[in-house]
This record gives structure tokens, sequence and C-alpha cells, in this order.
């Protein structure tokens, strides 16, 4: 039977702190916008995991779960239908066993003989806590078996990679974990065992997948609970009243972002609009995998798409390929030269094509960094996809170079920031709790006091990129007043709308916004965001907002023993106050005759 895959990341692949922090901050400050306009960073599976040929079972789980850890959220699968064993692989051909047949695998083991010439026997990868490869220990993870340029297992199919995934999803089903997931199919045909060199034929109408076979049963088997489909998004669409608007408020989508229709009932509906974040990972009971049909070789057009119409999502409705244009700066790296979906002529989000917006990236040479190229389109609006394999090496044997990318596609906070300081208490007793821009490192994001003055963010009208300051420096709490009439004190929630604003801060004159001066104050605007109520956990709404959750265990145990022992300090304080007052005016009135009537007190809060 094919392995069962458990999600396992390298150690250091797992995200800790700051990164945690930072991927839940920018989750809920775009948690109201249509998923179809946030940009994550996505992976090629193929270049990532497959790029030298060799197919294996134990390496994919390890690449995988590397990727998925390390961040990305898009990932592009090359799913080959091999006719002969009737299944899905990811080996582009039919493996031939040792005694020349081609038997199909349901059945079959990873176990094979180890005398034939035609098999290679592939190490494990153990691995130490920093995550590197211990190349002194090895045990057998199966046996290659030679499909002419390729070296494929017979057990690889697409049950592994279901698996896994389906591990992942139920290991961060909490509200603190929960993320998107975006899979893009792409479909081929597998070659014969006999040509396996060769291109493939087209099956046969009776070879072609059917039932319980088709890709969307499959995902849908596995992924249940968390599968978002295109007939629920058609039923969501017919009657907004009762899906996206059935919610509080402060869930409701940006509307500015998709096409409203209100019929005579008050019915809303929208042909092109998609729902938030937020209604699809809390409201709507997680439901947060999406799975859409990339490209399709001649061969399988045929296939029985109209199966699987109510489970994946059609060719070009979850990926839109832009065009862009990238210089080669040599060792600095390569850098967007046009393609940027930021238009300095308008701020008219209808002039701005960025629904599901991608493009494919690679890298010239194994030494050249792409961080500051995928950087740069998270900034312009657009998804980045790595279709290359990193510095020469896959993800199974070193994650880091793709851990640099996805954390450099990270588009709201400065390099190390939020800090949460040296120990735990630092965390609680730092005075950093409220956000500032800073216009010096590309508008990015960092933790300041509250009672600094600054110029504050104001959004005009409920636009995404139409932006405005206060007309002097205030503190954070004093924003809110001073915002310009038919403006409110906001944040960007999308890397456009951050773009779009760190460029309308630079047209600012000199003597409001100078990106160029040392002081911090004369190049920072506040905007809505803030970790007074928990720290670790930034939100909106002013000062007096309140965490939705607690954002880690730690955080908990602190404020359970920080909270009572200050205001059982605080009491203790008051008591002594108390008693020296009570004493002093019990010796002034011991002289009078007549005591009228005492002081009293309101309690403390506990």
């Amino acid at each position: 039977m094919p392995m069962i895959a458990n999600y396992t990341p390298a150690y250091d692949a797992i995200t800790v702190a700051p990164w945690n922090v930072v991927q839940l901050s920018q989750r809920d400050t775009s948690r109201q916008i249509p998923i179809n306009h946030i940009p994550h960073p996505g992976i090629t599976l193929t270049s990532a995991c497959f790029s030298h040929k060799v197919y294996e079972e134990r390496a994919l789980v390890r690449c995988l779960s590397n990727i998925i850890s390390v961040g990305f959220r898009r990932l592009h699968a090359d799913i080959y239908w091999s006719a002969e064993q009737r299944r899905w692989i990811f080996c582009p051909a039919t493996v031939r066993s040792k005694d020349g047949g081609v038997e199909s695998i349901h059945e079959g083991s990873t176990d094979g003989p180890s005398d034939s010439s035609s098999q290679l026997t592939v190490p494990d990868y153990p691995a130490d806590e920093t995550g590197a490869i211990n190349d002194e220990v090895s045990t057998p993870a199966g046996v290659l078996l030679d499909a002419g340029p390729y070296s494929c297992t017979q057990t690889l199919d697409i049950s592994l990679f279901l698996s896994l995934l389906e591990d992942w999803l139920y290991l961060t089903d909490t509200t603190l974990d929960v993320e998107m997931l975006y899979i893009i199919l792409d479909l081929h045909s597998a070659a014969s065992a006999d040509l396996p060199g060769e291109p493939s034929n087209a099956p046969a109408p009776e070879q072609l997948p059917s039932g319980p076979e088709l890709l969307g049963p499959l995902f849908n088997t596995s992924f249940r609970p968390f599968l978002y489909t295109p007939k629920e998004l058609e039923q969501e669409r017919s009657n907004l009243n009762r899906s996206w608007y059935s919610v509080p408020p402060s869930w409701y989508p940006i509307s500015e972002y998709f096409t409203t229709n209100k019929d005579s009932k008050g019915y809303h509906t929208t042909p092109d609009g998609w729902p938030p974040e937020i209604y699809l990972e809390l409201y709507h009971s997680q439901k947060r995998v999406l799975v859409g049909w990339g490209t399709v070789d001649p061969q399988m057009e045929t296939y029985n798409f109209s199966g699987d119409s109510d489970l994946i999502f059609p060719r070009g409705s979850l990926s839109k390929s832009k065009e862009i244009v990238v210089s080669d700066n040599g060792n600095n790296g390569s850098t967007l030269e046009s393609g940027c979906l930021f238009d300095p002529k308008s701020t008219d989000l209808s002039n701005i094509d960025a629904s599901w917006a991608e493009a494919t990236i690679t890298q010239r040479r194994p030494s050249e960094p792409l961080h500051l190229l995928s950087s740069e389109l998270m900034a312009c609006g657009i998804s980045p996809i790595i279709n290359s394999t990193l510095s020469n090496v896959t993800a199974d044997v070193d994650f880091l170079p793709y851990q640099n990318v996805s954390y450099a596609s990270q588009w709201a906070w400065a390099k190390d920031e939020p800090s949460e300081g040296d120990t735990p208490e630092d965390i609680f007793l730092s005075d950093l709790r409220c956000v500032r821009v800073d216009t010096s490192i590309n508008g990015r994001w960092f933790p300041a006091k509250c009672s600094d003055e600054f110029y504050g963010v104001c959004r005009i009208g409920n636009e995404p990129f139409h932006w405005a300051i206060t007309p002097e420096r205030v503190s954070f709490d004093e924003v809110s007043q001073n915002c310009p009439v038919n403006t409110t004190f906001s944040r960007p929630r999308t890397s456009l709308e951050s773009t779009y604003l760190y460029r309308y801060l630079l047209s600012q004159p000199q003597d409001i916004i100078d990106p160029s001066s040392e002081d911090v104050d004369k190049r920072s605007v506040w905007i809505d965001l803030n970790s007074v109520d928990i720290p670790t956990c930034w939100i909106a709404g002013g000062m007096k907002a309140q965490c939705p959750y607690e954002p880690n265990e730690n955080a908990v145990q602190k404020r359970t023993v920080l909270v009572p022992t200050i205001a059982a300090i605080i009491v203790l304080v008051v008591g002594v106050l108390t008693i020296f007052v009570k004493c002093n005016t019990n010796r002034r009135n011991s002289r009078r005759t007549r005591v009228i009537k005492g002081w009293e007190y309101e309690g403390v809060p506990s």
C-alpha cells in the first residue's frame, strides 16, 4: 500500500517569532479583503522537489513539508495520468517493474529486489535540529526504478500528496494557525513504460479516469471539511444576504473590490466577487483549500472536466499570469522593470486588474538571489511563483533558499519586527505598542510608543488606494478625531494598498514627510494597528480594541501572573496611603467636638 504521509518539516523550517506574529498580523490585517486580491508566494513542485528527475516518497514528504512550513501558499503541481496503471502519479513516465510487467500499484510495495541493475536504493534524510541532512546515517526509503530519463519509485502517487496536506490541515485547524492554500493542477498524460523518454499518446476514451478516479472526488475525499468549491461560490454569489452579509459587519468583505447588484427585494448578488479570508477560515468552518486547473496537455483535453466542475475551479479562475519584464543586476539579483500593478496616475481600483494576479520567476544562476524580485512582485500586488531549483538544491535537502524567498514576500513589517525582546518579560514591559510606517524603509512597519507624535494615515471614503493624513502630528489615540472630513483612521490591508500609501507619502512636501531625515517623527506616520490589549496581538480599531484571541500560551500565563501581581501591588499601595490618610485625619479630627462624615473609597478593580 502507498505510505501514509505525515507533515514533518525540518526543525528550523517551523515558523517561530517574529515570523509567526508577522504572518498572523498580516492575515488579520487582510481579513476582509476578497481572497482574489491577496497575493501569496507560490512555487512549482517539480522545480522544488523533482528537479533532478528523481521521484521518491520520502523526499517528497520532506520537500512538501518544508515548502508549506516556510509559507508557500500557492502550489503548482504537475500531475500525470498513467493509463496503464489507472492512477495519478508524479513521475512523467509509467514505471516498469523488474519482471518487465506494468502492474497496478494500489496493492504494491516500495520494497523490491536489490540485485537489479535498473534499481537504486534511495537513502532516508535524517536531519539534526538545524534541519541539515546527516549523510552519515542512512536507511533504505524505497527502491527507485529506471523510467528512461527518470528514476521513480512505484508507489509515489497523488495519495501521498493528499495525505500530507490533509495532515497539515488538521494540525493547523486553529484560529491562530489557519491559513489559505491554493493548489493549481497542471494536467499531463504519463509516458508509457515502453517509451518513457518519448512524448505520451492521448489515452483512449476507455483509458481515461472516471468516477472516483477523477481528481475532484479524490481531493474532496481528503479535504472534504476544508475544500471550498465552485458550487459553493456560485451559491453564495447568488444571495449575499444569506452568505457574506449574514455575518457581523466587521466581517463583511470590502465591497469596493467587486461588483454588487441589488434587486427589488433588497437581495444583493455579485457576478465577480470572492469571499474574504475571515469568512472562509473562521465563519465558514475553515473552508480554506481551493483547487483549480492550470495548464492541460493536448493529450488530456478529453478529460471529463464536467465531472469535476462542482469541485475544481475552471482554468484561469485561481491564477492569471501577468507579463513582467525583469532586468539582471548580476550578483544583486533581478529587479522588476515593468509589469507592476501600481499605477501612479490613478487610484481607481477598476483600472487595475489585480484579481488572482501571479507571475512566474526563475533563477538564472544558482547564486542569483530571488528574494528582492519576490518582494517587488508582492509590493506590486502580484503573487511570485518560483519555478527554479533554488541554489540547485531541492527543498528536501536544504529549505533555507526557499525560506529566504518566502520570508522576503511578507509585505508589512520591517526586518526582525515586531521584536519581542530577549526574554518573555520584555514583551509585557515594552511600551512599543502602536505601529508607525517608516518612509525611509519602503513604508515598512515598526512598533512605537503610543504617546509619540506623528501624522496619522486616513483613508478617503472606503477607497483601497486613496489616502490622506492628519493636518498635524498627534499621538496615536488622537488620530481618529484629527482625520479630515470623509476620512477614517486606517491602515493598508494588502501589499498593493501599502504601495499606494507609501507612494502617496513620498509625494508630500519635505517639511511634512522627509524620508531622508534622521528624526523618526519626520519620516513616520501612524497606521491603525496596535497591541495595547495583549502583546503580539496586533489589531485595528484604536487603543480600546480587544484581541479576539490569546496569541500564545506564554502570553496567557504571563498575563495571568502579571495582572493579579500588579493589581495586588496597587491595592497594597492604596491601602497604605488609606491608613496614612485616616491616621492623619483622626489626629486632626480628635481636636474637634464633632465628626460630620468620613471618607468614601472606591474599590480597586482586580
